[in-house]
């Protein structure tokens, strides 16, 4: 079981960085990165107070610079589809891993 937190990955520089807990899930996001050279940073902190509670089997992503989820001025004409595309295939990569492999 896990959690995938996606609240920052429609905007930002070309860092995507990683908060990820103990969990397969976020040891998947972690090879998924290095198998599609992805530039990927760790040590993203938890947004939400109700996430640190999920730390160890959640997986939040947010590209550097991208804007706050909250902030008034964030909007679609912000979104690049270069962003939304690399991160839908890591979390593709992912979760088809997960699917076909019993252990996870």
């Amino acid at each position: 079981m896990g959690v995938l937190h996606l609240g920052q990955v429609g905007a930002g520089d070309g860092v995507l960085h990683l908060g990820v807990g103990h969990d397969a899930l976020g040891s998947l996001v972690r090879g998924g990165c290095k198998r599609l050279s992805l530039r990927c940073k760790e040590g993203l902190p938890a947004l939400h107070a109700y996430a640190r509670e999920f730390s160890q089997s959640a997986t939040r992503l947010a590209w550097s610079g991208a804007p706050d989820p909250y902030d008034p001025g964030d909007g679609e004409a912000l979104l690049r589809a270069d962003r939304l595309a690399e991160v839908g295939i890591l979390v593709t990569y992912a979760l088809v891993t997960a699917s076909r492999q019993y252990h996870y």
